[in-house]
């Protein structure tokens, strides 16, 4: 295991990005030598899409591996096709509209390697650092460093730390379950969390391994009740689907609580409702994740409750 190198898989999602997915493409091929694979799966785009992808596919036949879905299963159903695709040892997933940064690959390796991880059969995630680049060309780096104080999922539970600039282990990925699209926007989530769900060890290094340009995607395309009703039917499955792990403590279950009672408010503001969420944000404001984070559900209730 000393000499040997684990082979990377580097997934790609896309629908429709025909003037962005070069620039994904581009961002992994540079790194080529530490790569095994690009899987890109696109979701039977209209525009030229799957030309431009093809063409990489010509120049680099040996490492570009298209797939192009006969109907539209949406980005979920997009994401959830590849999973029996991957054949290496670690996988990163990237959106056809982000890029990844030079060396987030070669850093992976330097993990692996410091740290003596067996990547052929332990279960593990990989987290790096990434940034947000507005549409108005702002930027801002976002830190996954909490991960070394606190448990993965307890985190990502919380949405303190982010799936972007991560790796996962193939067997992790084999653990992954489909989920229920009619969840709505939300149905990320659930894909998101397994992989911490899933995983018995995490580790981390300061560095920006990835761009997220914001503003772009999906999400933006949908309106504010609908990602509340998906929020709603998200804490639901989430709860159950830790539940079903033996994994859920009792702190993170009064989160979930707490967090559903949130959106349940937004949805129908009675008095009743407001009780439950100001009760639920009491018994969560704990320091344990620092004061910033309780600043920020304070803040939020406060906005929350004014705005309705």
């Amino acid at each position: 295991m000393a000499n040997s190198k684990p082979k990377i898989s580097v997934v790609i999602i896309t629908y429709n990005q025909e003037k962005l997915i070069g620039r994904a493409l581009d961002s992994i091929l540079c790194q080529k030598d530490y790569v095994h694979e690009i899987i890109v799966a696109d979701d039977c785009s209209i525009d030229r899409n799957w030309d431009v992808i093809s063409e990489y596919k010509r120049q680099f036949p040996s490492i570009v591996k298209p797939y192009q879905n006969e109907h539209n299963l949406g980005i979920f159903g997009n994401m959830e096709s590849t999973w029996g695709k991957v054949e290496g040892d670690i996988v990163f997933l990237l959106a056809g509209d982000d890029m990844f940064c030079d060396k987030i690959f070669e850093k992976t390796y330097e993990i692996v390697f410091r740290n003596k991880i067996d990547f052929e059969s332990e279960s593990f995630l990989i987290l790096f650092d990434f940034m947000v680049k507005n549409t108005n060309g702002d930027e801002r780096i976002i830190s996954n460093s909490l991960i070394n104080k606190h448990n993965s999922l307890s985190l990502k539970i919380r949405n303190l730390i982010y799936n972007r600039s991560m790796g996962v282990s193939l067997s992790v990925i084999k653990k992954h379950i489909s989920v229920k699209k009619e969840i709505g926007v939300c149905a990320e989530g659930l894909i998101d969390i397994q992989s911490h769900l899933f995983s018995d060890k995490a580790y981390y290094m300061p560095y920006v391994g990835s761009v997220y340009f914001s503003n772009i995607g999906i999400t933006t395309r949908l309106n504010r009740h609908e990602h509340i009703i998906s929020y709603i039917r998200y804490y639901d499955v989430l709860r159950k689907m830790i539940e079903d792990t033996n994994q859920l403590t009792k702190e993170d279950t009064k989160w979930i609580i707490y967090s559903k009672s949130k959106f349940v408010f937004l949805n129908y503001p009675c008095f009743s409702n407001l009780l439950k969420y100001f009760f639920g944000l009491i018994r969560n404001s704990k320091i344990k994740y620092g004061f910033s984070f309780l600043k920020r559900e304070y803040k939020v209730f406060v906005l929350n409750f004014l705005r309705i």
